[in-house]
């Protein structure tokens, strides 16, 4: 089995809104947070139940997942409600020549 992290290519950062965002690559999807120039990337599965969590639990800078309502800061990922408050998993990520990578 080949556990070797490789860098995807998911998206010209001139295509990312301020503000969440989520976008889907490969078979999974991502939450994108872009803060002018900076960015953080999350998985989009709840770290609860493993929901995958749809675009429209983005409430501001809210995610609400709609299995049991646990609720995230998409400034850190932090669990703010609900829960044990185990975070949403960061997704290590880059910019170079305007194209967000994903280390997948």
């Amino acid at each position: 089995m080949n556990d070797k992290k490789q860098w995807l290519q998911l998206i010209n950062i001139e295509e990312i809104k301020q503000g969440a965002s989520r976008f889907e690559y490969a078979t999974k999807a991502c939450f994108v947070v872009r803060d002018a120039e900076a960015f953080q990337v999350f998985d989009s599965i709840c770290p609860h139940k493993t929901v995958n969590i749809p675009c429209d639990a983005i409430k501001g800078m809210i995610l609400e997942c709609p299995m049991h309502l646990w609720k995230f800061s998409l400034e850190d990922g932090e669990c703010l409600e609900k829960g044990n408050f185990t975070p949403l998993t960061k997704i290590q990520h880059k910019v170079e020549n305007g194209i967000l990578y994903l280390c997948v």
